[in-house]
């Protein structure tokens, strides 16, 4: 996350809005909304980026509040000449960062408890997070009362980390940089010049059934190039999506966990902050029929939908807007996309794990 998505340090200063212990919030005079973790002497601790409304905001609270007592989420970087402490989710997606320190040594003082071997606490409580082998003694049970289950009780720990180590490997949301999984290099251009694609360590399945010429409802011989399907290519099948490719849109929180509502808040901010991202969508939503573009759209036009499995068509990529033709992945997660319906014309998804535009070989409204 780059450090221009925080305000200076002291602008998080001085807030008596309270939501939760240990954290205020404030909208500055851009009208864009922040939140703060707080020592108990009232300095700060954590910030947060920006956020276009409050109740996207209240989420990216409700994840760092979550986070923060996981002692493994916490890392120091340096940026710009800085030292920071970064707080990461599960996704490794960082979000919130501290003030920044003249060097390493002064922010480890600030957070102790990140030393190496440190047992130190901090102003909150900090669970690291440590899986451990059953310890011989560590339960005590009455073998007869408790009808053998003692003994099972080490191998049903064993089968429950497995299940949970499966779980981890499946999840696909923000894998990191390093893990960007991308799918066909064959690019459609989104009227910008791209620059060229970072290629994936994973090896994409590729799918051995050319693309269908015609379909109901295909999107072919639109204006806009994101509509028009290859009949000449093969699409390669993702295994998952992580930041796809790149992910189109700065990010805010989850987005499996917004509504309709707030999804549409959340891409209409873009227009304010990003003249490449205003193009793209006033130029998309035009095209599929929306006079004044984007502003058209309200939540009305917005709904949840889940891909069936083998579904195919050009996924977005980068900040530029690109599109690849691919297959989506099997697993669930990675088929669920916000729509938004045409008026008279094709429609646009955006998958939810990555949040970049997705338009189905079988489209039409």
């Amino acid at each position: 996350m780059e450090i221009d998505v925080y305000l200076p340090c002291e602008s998080y200063l001085g807030h008596n809005e309270s939501p939760s212990e240990g954290f205020t919030t404030f909208t500055d005079e851009k009208g864009e909304n922040y939140f703060t973790m707080v020592g108990k002497d009232g300095s700060v601790l954590l910030r947060s980026e920006s956020y276009p409304t409050i109740s996207i905001r209240d989420n990216g609270l409700a994840t760092v509040k979550k986070n923060r007592e996981i002692k493994e989420r916490y890392k120091i970087i340096e940026d710009g000449g800085q030292w920071y402490v970064s707080l990461k989710s599960g996704n490794h997606q960082e979000i919130a960062r501290s003030c920044g320190y003249g060097s390493e040594a002064d922010a480890l003082a600030r957070f102790s408890f990140l030393k190496e071997g440190s047992t130190d606490d901090f102003t909150w409580n900090i669970v690291p997070v440590v899986v451990t082998a059953p310890v011989a003694g560590s339960f005590i049970v009455d073998q007869e009362t408790a009808g053998g289950i003692g003994k099972w009780l080490p191998w049903l720990l064993g089968v429950l980390l497995l299940v949970g180590l499966f779980w981890w490997l499946m999840k696909s949301c923000n894998k990191p940089a390093s893990d960007v999984i991308i799918a066909d290099t064959t690019v459609i251009q989104a009227d910008t010049t791209s620059s060229s694609v970072p290629v994936d360590t994973i090896s994409a399945e590729v799918s051995l059934t050319p693309a269908a010429t015609t379909g109901p409802c295909n999107c072919s011989g639109n204006a806009e190039s994101i509509f028009n399907i290859p009949t000449d290519k093969v699409a390669k099948k993702l295994p998952r999506l992580g930041l796809v490719t790149n992910p189109e849109f700065a990010r805010y929180g989850d987005i499996h966990k917004m509504n309709n509502t707030q999804f549409l808040e959340l891409l209409k901010s873009r227009v304010a902050k990003s003249d490449v991202d205003k193009a793209f969508l006033n130029r998309v939503t035009k095209a599929m029929g929306y006079s004044n573009g984007i502003s058209d759209v309200s939540a009305a036009n917005v709904s949840e939908h889940t891909f069936q499995v083998g579904t195919k068509g050009n996924l977005g990529w980068g900040a530029s807007h690109n599109t690849t033709y691919n297959e989506l992945p099997d697993a669930e997660r990675d088929r669920k996309a916000f729509k938004i319906a045409g008026n008279g014309g094709c429609s646009i998804y955006f998958m939810k794990t990555c949040g970049n535009h997705m338009v189905p070989f079988t489209n039409c409204d």
